[in-house]
């Protein structure tokens, strides 16, 4: 963790850190996700995506940003200290920070493909569980926390009896199960789809749209949807 003093009687500003808060290990360099190894840490990835994104490369910034993020929420997930937590956020702040006009707008757009195209996301994430999960200490986000500062961390600093395989698990299967086309429709959709029959979802409640057939309806774009007889608008 970063703490800042300043002072009443003099403009002057002092960095307290803890060693080894979002430290680097490894200059893993612009690589390719199938070039990563489960001892790169987030503040690593993270140095790599940085590197691709100075050579305009923002299909591997994409994909190591993707395993920087999960690796993140793995980290998360384990270590005890609440207040370490916000290391990922830092990193991520870190980076955009470096990012402006074009080249953010481009790295976004990146980021909405890798999320959204089967392809794509399929593609790391076969290459993500083939890394597996990370295989090295925190120290980058336990150095972060308070309890660093303070003195106050015990042990190793994780959460006792923490599961790796089934945390690994879900949280990959959660980030990579990418939803078909329809489902993303149906989560935006205007519409419900019941046994009984399709209903409009309004700021004033349900109503039932009586001519829709729900065995044919399907979920358009926007406020759309259609069933074998008609296009509806919400």
């Amino acid at each position: 963790i970063a703490l800042r003093s300043i002072s009443a009687q003099q403009p002057e500003v002092t960095n307290f850190s803890t060693k080894g808060n979002l430290q680097s290990t490894y200059d893993v360099g612009c690589i390719d996700i199938e070039s990563a190894r489960n001892v790169y840490t987030p503040a690593d990835l993270d140095r790599g995506v940085a590197q691709c994104l100075r050579k305009g490369n923002m299909e591997k910034a994409a994909s190591l940003a993707t395993l920087a993020w999960i690796y993140g929420r793995f980290d998360i997930a384990r270590v005890a200290d609440p207040t370490a937590h916000q290391a990922v956020l830092v990193l991520s702040m870190q980076l955009m920070d470096e990012l402006q006009g074009d080249k953010k707008r481009a790295f976004h757009d990146a980021l909405q493909r890798e999320q959204s195209d089967p392809a794509i996301l399929g593609r790391d994430c076969k290459q993500i569980r083939h890394v597996g999960p990370p295989n090295y200490h925190p120290v980058y986000m336990l150095q972060h926390g308070m309890d660093a500062f303070v003195g106050n961390s015990n042990g190793n600093g994780l959460v006792p009896g923490f599961d790796q395989e089934s945390n690994w698990n879900a949280i990959v299967n959660d980030f990579c199960n990418v939803k078909s086309k329809e489902d993303q429709r149906r989560s935006k959709s205007v519409f419900d789809v019941e046994s009984n029959g399709v209903w409009y979802r309004s700021p004033w409640g349900r109503k039932k749209v009586e001519a829709a057939d729900p065995a044919t309806f399907e979920f358009l774009d926007g406020a759309y949807g259609r069933d074998q007889n008609h296009v509806y608008f919400g």
